[in-house]
């Protein structure tokens, strides 16, 4: 008996209800550096339209800085926040700067589509997963969802098999705010101990566990490893696909 006592537990995965699938480095990969050149240039050959380089950088950069902000006051959307933002920054009406940036964005986007890749083991896990648990896609809500499906499909997922995508025009806020990761079990309906969240990122998805989320931070490193949290905080692990599967069995 005294041994058993001694005996450090191996670890079990929580009674997960549904997994919590981040997207970029977790599903897609992407040549990031070259990635975001093009796009910023793109940006500012449309925005100077609006008043030249200058302003046009100013005003990219203050709606980049929105997503970074907790949220304050009335609750709105990303979409609407950076939409504000950037009619503030052209001297536009919002609405006007709100189609300026979907039509923008549309017209970009698909030309990026050599700068990403799907990331190894990605898509063949979430076939094991599907008819096992529901899944939301909990990217980092900065793009509209017409988008993130695209750049979904980027990674050979077919985004329908989620039961709901974080996107701009939903979310409040982005990660690593707790009030991201509040929101949607709240919309869910799920407990934060019936989550799995399965991401890459330390900085953004690891501090889903002090919203008392498990976290599964995935590497490319084989086998299971315990990461340290915080006293009083969900548990964590990180490890490959293969790894993340077995866990869940």
């Amino acid at each position: 008996m005294l041994t058993l006592l001694l005996m450090k537990p191996k670890d079990v995965a929580p009674d997960v209800k549904c997994l919590l699938v981040d997207l970029d480095g977790t599903l897609l990969g992407a040549y990031d550096v070259f990635a975001r050149i093009r796009f910023i240039r793109k940006m500012l050959w449309v925005l100077r339209k609006y008043g030249g380089w200058l302003v046009a950088l100013k005003t990219l950069m203050a709606v980049q800085g929105v997503f970074k902000r907790s949220p304050r006051g009335r609750p709105r959307t990303n979409a609407e926040k950076a939409a504000r933002v950037m009619a503030a920054g052209l001297k536009l009406p919002v609405a006007q700067s709100e189609k300026l940036m979907n039509d923008t964005l549309g017209g970009i986007f698909p030309t990026l589509k050599r700068f990403f890749y799907p990331m190894p083991g990605a898509r063949e896990f979430l076939e094991w997963a599907k008819p096992r648990y529901p899944m939301v896609l909990a990217t980092n809500p900065v793009w509209p969802l017409e988008i993130i499906e695209m750049r979904v499909k980027w990674a050979g997922i077919d985004p329908s098999i989620f039961r709901s995508i974080t996107h701009a025009r939903r979310m409040h806020s982005c990660k690593p705010e707790l009030a991201y990761y509040r929101q949607i079990l709240k919309e869910e309906g799920f407990e934060p101990r019936q989550c799995l969240l399965i991401g890459n990122d330390v900085k953004n998805d690891l501090p889903a566990v002090n919203a008392g989320i498990p976290v599964f931070v995935v590497t490319g490193k084989a086998g299971l490893k315990k990461i340290t949290v915080p006293k009083g905080a969900a548990q964590a692990w990180s490890g490959d696909f293969k790894a993340l599967r077995k866990f869940l069995a």
